[in-house]
């Protein structure tokens, strides 16, 4: 080999041919190849993050959950203070119908003018049935339909109202 042009270093390589020479430990080309990384990391990682988001979407189904069976609850209640209303006056309670009203409807009536309007209705129904609940503007909305003895109809519309802490009253 020449000599550079700072002299001869005494140090002599053999020709790469192009190549830069490559040292390490065991001699040129002989680093070992680097150790394995265990994924270990990785598995635990994405156990926790999917065990995480497994928690939450039950936390957030069971609250739906939870929310539906309340409001199905109401629903079924709302329903049966419509039929418990119609049973009484079906059996001239009407004292125990008018207990069952909204306060808007016994703040425009006494529970007398109640007695005495129910008592004098010329045509009373001798069946009922409940053909539909559904929830509309926060009060829910009974559909019935009355059957009277000449075979006639008539359907008839109750909202159900929540008053006070969780009383449920009928406001024909």
């Amino acid at each position: 080999m020449p000599p550079g042009p700072y002299g001869d270093s005494g140090q002599h390589y053999p020709p790469m041919h192009g190549a830069y020479p490559i040292a390490g430990p065991g001699g040129p080309g002989a680093f070992p190849p680097p150790p394995r990384r265990s994924n270990r990391g990785w598995w635990i990682g994405g156990s926790i993050a999917l065990l995480v988001l497994i928690l939450c979407c039950g936390c957030v189904g069971g609250f739906g959950y939870f929310v539906y069976r309340i409001a199905e609850d109401t629903e079924d209640d709302a329903r049966e203070a419509v039929v418990t209303y119609l049973e009484d006056i079906q059996a001239e309670r009407y004292g125990d119908a008018y207990d069952s009203l909204c306060d808007e409807v016994r703040d425009d009536q006494t529970e007398q003018e109640f007695v005495d309007e129910m008592s004098s209705r010329p045509k009373k129904f001798n069946d009922f049935e409940v053909t539909d609940t559904s929830l509309e503007d926060g009060d829910y909305l009974v559909k019935v339909t009355l059957k009277f003895p000449d075979n006639t109809t008539d359907r008839e519309r109750y909202n159900v109202v929540i008053e006070g802490e969780s009383d449920l009253r009928v406001c024909p």
